[in-house]
């Protein structure tokens, strides 16, 4: 026989083999499964949290917000970001500034301070951006 042919048993070979791994993608794809739902990616911002936050708008137009970022986690944070949002009467946004706090041990506080040019801003909002460990 010569040996480019295909015979009856690689055929059928071919065959099983495909359906077999057919079988076995359909259990393995992720979503395929229904009675496992898919894990949850924890928001590593959620091991951080904002505290003693206060703002103050000053004579000189400068707006003031000074708190500190507390580090919830059994491990030192490398790096937080906080956005701080100044709001007029309305709530519609005046500016927007960010502040970054570096190193916060594990269970401790570090302290932000922004100062911002916001004129006509009534209010503020404050929320982490961004924790990285």
């Amino acid at each position: 026989m010569p040996p480019n042919r295909l015979d009856l048993y690689h055929m059928l070979s071919a065959v099983v083999g495909a359906y077999v791994g057919l079988v076995f993608y359909s259990l393995i794809t992720p979503g395929q499964i229904p009675h496992e739902p898919p894990l949850p990616t924890p928001d590593p911002r959620t091991e951080v949290r904002l505290t003693h936050v206060k703002g103050l708008p000053g004579p000189d137009g400068l707006y003031h917000v000074a708190g500190e970022v507390k580090n919830l986690k059994d491990r030192s944070c490398r790096l937080a970001s906080v956005s701080v949002r100044f709001l007029d009467k309305a709530g519609n946004e005046v500016t927007r500034t960010l502040a970054t706090v570096e190193r916060i041990p594990s269970g401790a506080a570090k302290p932000f301070d922004v100062r911002a040019m916001a004129a006509g801003a009534v209010s503020f909002e404050a929320a982490v951006d961004l924790a990285q460990y």
